[in-house]
């Protein structure tokens, strides 16, 4: 798959940046600097729904910003474009819609819908065919009010054969395991959030048997919705919701991939490529279990085709993945006895950036060196072990 690209102007924290998303893409930066904002927008960008019309939608573009919670990002100059190797998109805003004026404790409101003009240009010949057969799908299901939906078949079948939507495993995943405890645990979760986790326990559903969760070497079994974990060569199961945090962080990972890969492509002539965009792999786990995470990633995606972005705070994460660069680099048997090569990476498949504070970005890939500059991630190291010598310096001279 060539690179995709992705240039995203004064949209929420993002002033300007241009990116080429390669198939393994590393985001780092302080909080608030806009990678979940770049994951989004790409999850939005990716997805057909949001693209064109699929149904008498007042303005797709707009229920995918309101979906993903980017809505108040646009502003009047505002500019996105992506191209992937089926099309390319640019969404401008028209006009803002009325909508039927609504009344709460403070009076009158007049709401307004922004509607957009999606600037559509179809590359590959698969996606024209799917657009002329979504055009084919509106001709004969209009009713005389204009109204009409393409059917589920055509998602799961015309659709899923071309394009390849991101699944997005958001920060808050650990939270999984309270939504098995009821309604009153999750009240006032947002939609985005709240399909998330619905998608995560019907797939989770279909671990009945014992599973093995390699990265952090656990069991993993569903009975009745319910989720248990156990370690190896231990006798007995709890709930996850008493498991430790990296735990319940993890597994929807590990299984989420697991079922895209194996249950989803089973029986499948071609296996199809899917992009799984994850917010902060490391969240609650010890470095090494990091590190085995990312390996269990990549061997995956090296087995699978499948795609990765990743955003990041920590250096481990990108330790891991120079290892694993430098292991493809260099290759050979007696670095194979070192590092599998089933995990391996080509700098040629990787994309990193650096958000930075000012809303622009910075390409931390080292071609030559075949790394990812993780010294950028790393720089409080640097503060901190700065601040320890001085303090010592000012220590010993008063001696």
């Amino acid at each position: 798959m060539n690179k995709e690209k992705l240039i995203i102007k004064n949209f929420g924290p993002i002033k300007e940046i241009d990116l080429d998303l390669a198939r393994f893409t590393v985001l780092i930066g302080e909080q608030a600097t806009g990678k979940s904002t770049v994951a989004k927008v790409l999850a939005v960008c990716r997805n057909l729904s949001y693209i064109t019309y699929t149904d008498m939608a007042t303005s797709p573009f707009y229920e995918g910003l309101r979906d993903w919670g980017l809505l108040n990002f646009w502003q009047e100059d505002t500019f996105i474009f992506y191209e992937c190797k089926h099309y390319s998109l640019s969404p401008l805003l028209v006009t803002m819609f009325p909508v039927k004026p609504t009344f709460n404790e403070l009076g009158i409101s007049n709401p307004r819908i922004p509607l957009f003009n999606v600037q559509l240009k179809p590359i590959s010949p698969e996606f024209k065919n799917l657009l002329l057969e979504l055009e084919k799908i509106k001709l004969e299901n209009s009713d005389q009010y204009g109204g009409w939906a393409a059917p589920t078949s055509f998602f799961k079948n015309d659709v899923a054969r071309v394009l390849d939507i991101p699944y997005y495993f958001p920060a808050e995943r650990g939270l999984q395991s309270i939504f098995t405890l009821g309604p009153g645990s999750i009240r006032n979760m947002d939609s985005f959030l709240l399909n998330y986790f619905s998608e995560v326990d019907m797939i989770l559903k279909n671990y009945s048997i014992e599973t093995i969760i390699k990265p952090l070497g656990i069991n993993y079994k569903n009975i009745d919705g319910i989720g248990y974990v156990g370690k190896n060569a231990e006798r007995g199961f709890s709930n996850i919701s008493n498991a430790a945090s990296g735990y319940q962080s993890t597994i929807p990972i590990v299984l989420v991939t697991k079922y895209f890969n194996e249950i989803r492509n089973y029986n499948e002539v071609q296996k199809k490529e899917k992009t799984f965009i994850i917010e902060e792999p490391e969240l609650n786990l010890y470095p090494i279990a990091q590190y085995e995470l990312m390996k269990y990633l990549i061997g995956n995606a090296n087995v699978y085709k499948n795609h990765l972005l990743i955003a990041t705070h920590s250096p481990y994460i990108l330790a891991s993945i120079n290892n694993l660069l430098l292991a493809g680099k260099y290759g050979g048997v007696q670095i194979n006895e070192v590092i599998d090569k089933k995990y391996w990476i080509d700098i040629d498949d990787v994309s990193a950036y650096m958000l930075l504070p000012n809303g622009e970005c910075e390409d931390i890939l080292d071609k030559d060196a075949g790394q990812i500059k993780a010294e950028k991630i790393d720089s409080a190291s640097v503060m901190i072990a700065e601040q320890y010598e001085k303090i010592m310096d000012l220590a010993f001279s008063k001696i």
